[in-house]
């Protein structure tokens, strides 16, 4: 198998004029298409109307033409046919239409893509085509800059979408080329979200050609494998990294992501919770706002690329017992990751006192690593203690969320492209799994009856080798069909998964949002020995609590404190997504015993329906530490009483949470065990509006499910919340 795919890259090589068919379907044995779809799970593909995520984009120059063509199958049953699609293109910074509704029929005289041979040859217009290639509809934009197309199909000219199609374009091309060369400018078309299908063209035997049409009858088939396919994702911090399929994944249909958060697109979501794969009883919500997914590399000239960032340096261990800080030099923003050593052998050792602590989107300059003080093994450590410790710089974050895509024998290939090439470790977390259903017949193929998962959020797995060459990491549904064992157990038990090829319920990844993330890019720090500081010690200040209100005009905030030593100043911070952060005010510390302070944000013209805020609290040595975040919603937005809750709850952690008031007053927080015996009470006040805070530590608690209740005037709301030691 791999050396078939290696003699169709080096043919891919030496004939790469087009974009489309020419990379998602190597091998001409297997059909791989464009699946545009608004009746099925997933509402997936460029249909009129789509989602931004589903936008078939390219950037494009005036002095440039886009050249394209396409053929497509309604996905029905029992005849599927070939079907006039309609296009339309419109201009990406107005949404404004360039192209009207223009349909494209079966054995168009252009646009119409016939065989396999001409999707991969390419437009016929390019000199370096040789042929063979297809009679291609063109596009010249008026202005440089990014467009998109939609194909749809439709029963009134154009003017609006059939309400239910599942199209699939079984050849495809979108190629931007040089009018002055007249030859291909790979990398400029691109999409958040491509829509895949893996497909049978059958051409003789029981099915035949289909009688209406004339033409082969089209059906998709899990036993169609993509073999030696790659999609490329330009992350925000303008890192490339590159995945292929190793020949043995077989989806049926799945959507290609890559992004930052994992499966939930949630701007407050928890990275941590938000990585892990779930499983999916219901439709799935699309995952918008991902990384931009190239078929080839990103075109350099137009998406910039990362450069090279030097190691990080570890500066320092400052703080007070239960509220360390590593402080470490970056020089770029990413994600900073620090190793405690705690254990007295040399690296990481699972299940011992060794631990990483992590700052997530750390600016560029000095980062804070915040760190409880526990070890490994959940104990307190001594202050005066020496630690050894080193650093990473992760750039590049990046997450795999495959949905529905039931089997994947030999897994995927991961390399970073920009700023160097760099083989990552792989991360999953599909420990918390469940089954869905037990029956499993032709009603019931949404069912999934596999188990759970392992954890490898910690330290990830390496990429292996196979007969000498690199072939990647991750595969599930490990009953592989050439009898070997999965090198990565998928299961709990180390056991294979399914073993039937056409029973979807037994497939792992079958209705599951299956999740894998790594890092394109990162460099490591020297080893340093930190002392942790020896307490006790004093904080500079203490936060009781941070609430805010929006009117129609100004976002209200305010916040009580006490024990102001030493402390200089709060600098106020807003967000519209609440990942990046832009200071807005500064206020003074006041210094007395109890103080509260209060700031306007004027918002009025601000647009955005959601606005984070935090305290970036300032000591006069230049020492800070971030506040909780509030979360404030525009009016008519479904607001919880409870919210922001940090879940999973680890041991020695303060209970974070925001609470939602009309009006002040004191609320009632309690913590139930599975019995419903109460472990935790407390009483807080409340300020009008969104209140977040942070209450003393609980009581040492066995790990498990507990109920969190607060109640208010009557009103009560309840939350499930887990407790890990």
């Amino acid at each position: 198998m791999i050396y078939r795919i290696l003699f169709a890259l080096l043919l891919f090589c030496g004939r790469a004029q087009a974009e489309g068919t020419a990379q998602v379907m190597i091998n001409p044995m297997n059909g791989v298409g464009l699946n545009i779809s608004n009746v099925t799970t997933v509402l997936s593909g460029p249909y009129r109307g789509a989602a931004s995520e589903n936008r078939l984009r390219f950037f494009i120059r005036t002095s440039e033409t886009l050249y394209f063509g396409f053929r497509a199958y309604n996905r029905a049953t029992p005849l599927p046919q070939e079907v006039t699609v309609y296009y339309r293109i419109l201009r990406s910074s107005d949404n404004a239409e360039v192209v009207a509704p223009t349909p494209v029929a079966p054995n168009a005289p252009a646009g119409y893509i016939s065989t396999y041979d001409q999707a991969y040859d390419g437009p016929n217009a390019l000199p370096a085509g040789t042929g063979t290639g297809y009679n291609a509809l063109t596009f010249a934009p008026s202005t440089d800059g990014e467009y998109y197309i939609e194909l749809y199909q439709s029963e009134d000219d154009g003017l609006t979408a059939l309400p239910a199609q599942n199209t699939v374009l079984v050849y495809f091309d979108f190629t931007v080329a040089a009018n002055a060369t007249q030859t291909a400018i790979n990398g400029r078309v691109y999409s958040q979200g491509w829509s895949i299908i893996t497909y049978n063209l059958i051409t003789s035997g029981p099915g035949g050609a289909n009688p209406q049409s004339g033409q082969p009858e089209f059906a998709g088939d899990i036993t169609v494998p993509m073999e030696a396919n790659s999609f490329f994702g330009y992350a925000g911090d303008s890192t490339v990294a590159k995945i292929t399929f190793q020949g043995g994944f077989r989806p049926l249909a799945f959507v290609m992501y890559f992004n930052k958060y994992g499966t939930n697109p949630d701007p407050a979501a928890d990275w941590t919770i938000s990585r892990q794969s779930i499983s999916q009883p219901a439709n799935i919500v699309s995952l918008a706002n991902g990384y931009s997914v190239f078929l080839n590399e990103p075109d350099p000239q137009v998406f910039a690329r990362a450069t090279p960032s030097p190691a990080p340096q570890i500066q320092d261990m400052i703080g007070c017992p239960g509220d360390y800080r590593v402080r470490v030099n970056i020089a770029r923003q990413g994600d900073v990751e620090v190793l405690l050593d705690l254990n007295g052998i040399a690296g990481y050792q699972p299940g011992t006192e060794d631990r990483y602590i992590y700052a997530f989107d750390a600016p560029q300059g000095l980062a804070e690593v915040l760190w409880n003080g526990l070890d490994g093994l959940g104990n307190p450590v001594s202050g005066n203690v020496s630690v050894s410790t080193f650093s990473r710089l992760l750039r590049g974050r990046t997450n795999l969320p495959f949905f529905d895509a039931e089997l994947n024998e030999f897994g995927i290939l991961v390399e970073g492209v920009d700023p160097f090439y760099y083989v990552p470790r792989l991360y999953w977390q599909d420990n918390g799994l469940t089954d869905i259903g037990n029956v499993c017949n032709s009603q019931n193929l949404n069912n999934n009856t596999t188990g759970s998962g392992i954890d490898f959020s910690v330290e990830g797995v390496s990429q292996y080798e196979s007969g000498g060459f690199l072939v990647g990491n991750r595969g599930w549904d490990g009953e592989n069909l050439d009898g070997t064992d999965p090198v990565v157990p998928v299961t709990l038990s180390n056991t294979k998964g399914g073993s039937t090829l056409l029973d979807l319920c037994d497939d792992y990844g079958n209705f599951r949002l299956l999740n894998t993330w790594f890092w394109t890019s990162e460099v490591v720090s020297a080893s340093r020995t930190l002392n942790v500081p020896n307490g006790p010690c004093v904080l500079p200040v203490t936060l009781l609590q941070f609430s805010g209100i929006r009117r129609e005009r100004v976002a209200q905030l305010t916040w009580v404190t006490t024990q102001e030593v030493n402390f200089r100043e709060f600098v106020v911070e807003r967000s519209f997504d609440g990942r990046t952060y832009t200071a807005i005010g500064t206020v003074a510390a006041l210094g007395r015993e109890r103080n509260t302070y209060t700031y306007n944000d004027p918002i009025a013209g601000i647009a955005h329906s959601r606005l984070y805020y935090r305290l970036r609290q300032v000591d006069h040595d230049d020492r800070y530490s971030y506040s909780r975040v509030v979360l404030l919603q525009a009016e008519g937005s479904s607001v919880p009483f409870i919210s922001g809750l940090a879940n999973p709850l680890r041991h020695g952690q303060d209970l974070r949470i925001q609470l939602t008031a009309p009006a002040a007053g004191v609320a009632l927080i309690r913590l139930l065990d599975a019995t419903g015996r109460e472990v935790y009470r407390n009483q807080v006040s409340l300020m009008t509006g969104v209140n977040s805070l942070s209450l003393p530590a609980l009581p040492a608690l066995q790990g498990g499910v507990y109920l969190l209740s607060a109640e208010k005037d009557g009103q009560r709301e309840t939350r499930r919340i887990l407790v890990s030691n």
